[in-house]
């Protein structure tokens, strides 16, 4: 475990804190030597003093032991924003928060503070009781031994989802049922991962430079084109030799030079792997260095869920060689993966130091890629060494099999999206207890009705809550369970506890179906125990934080002063009597903390169901739609690719992607070809119209020609007519209909005389021939 070195106003408050542990412990000391009986030898607060190495503290010590006084510490405690007890439960929140991958900040902190006091405060509250600005460095100094600041680093969240208990359980039992059960060795168990490496160091180091500078640029390449290698892992400790993929449209000889780790070489337009590279990595690199090590027996391979890995070409030359192909959970890689956790982190740490002494034995001379197969190969073979290697298998359960090699931490992120998930609070146990009872027993429908339980007597909520029966707790619903008011809020909840004496007789199977009753018949708590989904209008009960009423206090002087064995019979009874009366004062202080402890119990079992509903209904929107190669990992589990279930969706999916495929190309094809139908048609309908309008001047200079010669106008021929517009075919069209306008009526042989698409001045033509004919 990492830890900073302490701050001088830390190291004071933890010099302070140990002071006072030592002065307590002599106070208690001298407590025991004065209720000694008279006779006996007693030790002075002097000695005690000297003999915890503090003598100059003697009288401080006989003041706190007769209550004279009280330590600094207790005083200070008291001048503080929040208790002990409201900041223990802040440190709580703010350990288990991290835990899971949601840790608060300083600003979030003090607003949790300040949410603290005002509901403390209630309506007294004003803005002179909020936490001041530097509350929470003061706060973190005061619990130093458990918290820290940090510099945060991202976790995708679907990482951090996905690596829950579940998955990994599930994860673990493919690999038993592969690996264990079939008894594979060592030698024949590998694990493959890619990753980028850009040609420059772009990180940030701890330099040296002149005080005062504010900034100290590190000059050097800003090449970010990625690299892609292939590294493959066997858990005897050896590796293979690597793949290196360059981007580019061909391969350059000169990429290859200096190949000091014997990598393989390709090349792909954007420089990462497909399906194509993965299968002939698959057969010509991985099956033809590992086929002579196992003899024949069966070889596991590990894989993460990238959809080029899972060609179904691929899975079947597996099974056909004898490969088992396991494929790790999605999003699960950064943990389970050996690769990831172990190898490659050791590996960039090295590769962009090579970087750096290639630069500076270069003068300054970028890696190129004539240049990459050297310096990767030097980080190669420094990186992945048989311990490392081993410590990559090791570490993440594989070999030897461990289930537990992903621990509790490492999955609490995930907690916050589970459908299990509860607040980041330590709970009572009492809490506990009711919540385990609500997550197993599922209400039915008759029980959720309004009508099933109305002999349940009526809630008495005392004085203050009888004048309009105003409180959430005991509000009646008139509607059913799955609707609500969207615009109002949830009342504030009343402080008096109802108390419902027929209740106590009932069996605890009674007890749990007349509660559910009850939250099903309340404004704010219905949504709980109810079938339906959770929607923004469900609003969460205000939180009331309950004070302590004005009650005699007990008089705990009496702990501290011991009565002598001499004492006489009177004041033996004075002191009985004082006890007497500071011990029923102390239980009653009991009873009402008991009471508001049951109140505050019963707000965080509200509030957890109703975080539970809440991630109910993000998971659920979550996991609505699913892709394809999510499909090919049911629930986001591992699973064994090479399993005969596996390969028949792997080609079903293939399948459905052709034939999605096919009807797109055929929608299209479909469309261009009407487009093109169209096109024609306009064409043809364009031709005809060009035609009618020759054929219209060649009447019309035959008729002038004719009127010139003497002709009479009843005995000129009659002006054409356009033919009909052609339309496309329907889908039952007869072999004689027109299909592409090529069968076009014919110019010279009109098919109808009340041609309705006539261009004006055609009309204007035929109109003036017919009056000409009837004047005539």
């Amino acid at each position: 475990m990492v830890f900073r070195a302490l701050s001088d106003r830390v190291k004071r408050a933890k010099s302070r804190r140990a002071d006072n542990a030592t002065l307590q412990q002599a106070v208690n000391d001298y407590t025991q030597e004065l209720a000694k009986p008279d006779g006996t030898k007693r030790k002075g607060a002097r000695t005690i003093a000297e003999e915890h190495g503090i003598p100059e503290k003697y009288k401080t010590i006989m003041n706190h032991a007769s209550g004279r006084t009280r330590p600094m510490s207790a005083f200070n405690a008291s001048k503080q924003k929040l208790s002990p007890p409201e900041e223990r439960e802040l440190v709580t929140l703010l350990l288990e928060s991290a835990r899971r991958g949601f840790p608060l900040t300083l600003r979030t902190l003090e607003a949790h503070a300040d949410a603290i006091i005002m509901a403390r405060k209630g309506d007294d509250y004003k803005e002179e009781h909020a936490v001041g600005e530097s509350w929470a460095g003061r706060f973190l100094d005061r619990y130093w031994d458990e918290l820290q600041t940090h510099w945060s680093r991202p976790l995708d969240t679907q990482r951090a989802r996905s690596l829950n208990p579940d998955i990994v359980a599930a994860w673990y039992d493919v690999v038993e049922e592969v690996v264990v059960e079939l008894d594979v060795r060592r030698e024949d168990t590998y694990g493959m991962d890619e990753s980028g490496f850009p040609p420059a160091d772009q990180g940030v180091h701890r330099v040296i430079g002149a005080r005062g500078t504010k900034t100290q640029h590190l000059a050097g390449n800003a090449n970010r084109e990625n690299v892609t290698a292939l590294v493959t892992i066997c858990a005897d400790g050896t590796a293979l030799s690597p793949t290196i993929i360059f981007k580019g449209k061909s391969f350059m000889e000169k990429w290859a030079d200096n190949n000091v780790a014997n990598a393989s070489f390709c090349y792909s337009p954007n420089g990462w792997t497909d399906a194509e590279l993965a299968y002939d990595w698959f057969v010509k690199d991985f099956d033809r260095l590992t086929k002579e090590k196992a003899g024949g027996r069966k070889r596991v391979l590990l894989m993460d869920g990238h959809a080029s890995h899972f060609s179904l070409e691929l899975l079947e030359y597996a099974q056909a060689n004898n490969i088992e192909i396991l494929g790790y959970p999605p999003h699960c890689t950064h943990a389970l993966q050996g690769l990831d956790v172990v190898c490659f982190a050791k590996m960039k740490d090295i590769w962009y130091q090579e970087i750096r002494d290639f630069e500076r034995l270069n003068n300054g001379r970028a890696v190129g890629k004539g240049d990459f197969a050297e310096v990767f190969g030097r980080a190669y073979l420094k990186a992945f060494t048989p311990e490392t290697v081993t410590a990559a298998f090791s570490a993440t359960g594989i070999w030897p099999f461990n289930r537990d090699a992903i621990s509790e931490e490492q999955m609490k992120p995930s907690e916050p999206t589970s459908v299990k998930g509860q607040f980041p609070m330590t709970q009572p146990s009492p809490v506990r207890a009711v919540l385990a009872a609500f997550h197993s027993y599922q209400p039915t429908s008759f029980e959720l009705d309004e009508d099933t339980h109305r002999a349940v007597p009526a809630v008495i909520a005392g004085p203050s809550a009888a004048a309009g029966e105003s409180a959430a707790g005991t509000q009646r619903r008139s509607s059913s369970p799955c609707t609500s008011d969207a615009s109002s809020a949830p009342s504030t909840p009343t402080r008096k506890r109802p108390y419902a004496p027929a209740i106590l007789s009932f069996t605890p199977s009674k007890r749990m179906r007349v509660m559910t009753a009850g939250l099903a018949q309340t404004t704010s708590g219905s949504f709980l125990v109810s079938k339906c989904k959770l929607t923004s209008s469900h609003l969460p009960v205000p939180t009331v934080l309950e004070q302590l009423p004005p009650l005699p206090s007990p008089d705990w002087s009496l702990l501290h002063v011991p009565v002598r064995e001499d004492a006489g019979r009177e004041v033996l009874l004075a002191r009985v009597e004082a006890l007497e009366t500071s011990l029923s004062r102390a239980k009653v202080e009991i009873e009402v903390h008991r009471e508001m402890n049951a109140a505050a119990n019963a707000q965080l079992v509200l509030k957890d169901m109703h975080l539970a509903k809440q991630n109910e209904a993000l998971y659920a929107k979550e996991n609505k739609k699913k892709s394809s190669q999510a499909k090919l990992f049911p629930g986001g589990k591992g699973r064994h690719m090479t399993s005969d279930a596996a390969i028949t969706e792997v080609a079903d999916q293939r399948n459905s992607r052709k034939k999605s495929t096919n009807d797109k190309i055929q929608r299209k094809s479909d469309r261009d070809a009407k487009k093109a139908k169209k096109v024609a048609l306009a064409d043809a309908w364009a031709e005809i119209k060009s035609a009618h309008t020759e054929a219209v001047a060649s009447w019309e200079a035959r008729c002038r020609d004719l009127l010139a010669n003497g002709t009479m106008k009843k005995d000129l021929p009659r002006k054409p007519v356009c033919p009909r517009k052609p339309k496309a075919p329907r889908p039952e069209a007869g072999p004689g209909d027109a299909i592409d306008g090529s069968a076009a009526v014919p110019v010279d042989e009109p098919q109808c005389a009340d041609q309705e698409d006539l261009d004006e001045d055609d009309e204007g033509h035929s109109s003036d021939s017919s009056d000409e004919s009837d004047n005539e």
